[in-house]
């Protein structure tokens, strides 16, 4: 097909060494509406009762109080109450929907990815693609994650990443050697603001070099690395 063939010849430039430099850039920012996330082939975790739980637990409905199950949501770093009806979140939560997602992606936007994967857990989203700098789908890969443990922000600075609370989402491209890169965290905001923009009445600006505002408050910031 047409989509198969564009990834084709980006991956053989890749390849040729053409092109020399890669970097990954990563988005973080606060989800807004709930939904609930279903299995599909898009989730790179594999599917287990564990996920199930949470999965049902994020709509806000109970399961019942066992040790198992308290040890889970304790993992995760939720809170959670107990009465008659068995153990539930204080608050719901909003999982990634993979079935959604993937009816979401344009096809302009389904001509650049090589793939996304979606994960339950990850150290930080942007390392978990730089480890894939070398391999034919970097270009154009894309992934999120439901948490991360050791997620990263500007000069080594940690950054708070809860589990189901925000969007983690790193993608991998490959660019000439040669090209500057001065401005691209603010050039990756803007896309990020414009795409807000196409579907919220809400004010969106940005704020030098990396940070995403909503109604003037911080919702999102941009982390470019870069390797090769």
């Amino acid at each position: 097909t047409e989509l198969q063939t564009q990834r084709e010849k980006r991956r053989a430039i890749a390849r040729s060494g053409i092109i020399r430099r890669a970097f990954c850039f990563t988005t973080i920012g606060v989800r807004e509406s709930a939904t609930n996330c279903r299995s599909s082939p898009w989730h790179n975790s594999n599917m287990t009762d564990r996920h199930d739980i949470l999965r049902t637990l994020a709509t806000g409905e109970p399961v019942p109080d066992t040790m198992a199950h308290r040890r889970l949501v304790d993992e995760f770093g939720l809170e959670y109450t107990i009465d008659g009806a068995g153990l539930r979140l204080k608050m719901q939560l909003e999982l990634l929907d993979p079935e959604f997602l993937s009816k979401s992606v344009t096809p302009a936007a389904q001509s650049q990815l090589s793939r996304l994967d979606i994960h339950w857990t990850l150290d930080s989203t942007n390392r978990y693609v730089l480890d894939l700098a070398n391999s034919d789908d970097f270009h154009g890969y894309a992934c999120l994650a439901e948490q991360q443990t050791s997620g990263r922000g500007r000069r080594g600075r940690h950054w708070v990443s809860p589990f189901g609370k925000n969007i983690y989402l790193s993608v991998g491209w490959v660019v000439p050697a040669d090209r500057p890169l001065d401005g691209l965290s603010l050039a990756v905001g803007t896309c990020v603001a414009n795409a807000i923009s196409s579907v919220s009445m809400v004010q969106v600006n940005l704020k030098w070099p990396n940070d995403v505002l909503l109604n003037g408050g911080k919702t999102a910031g941009i982390l470019v690395e870069i390797a090769g």
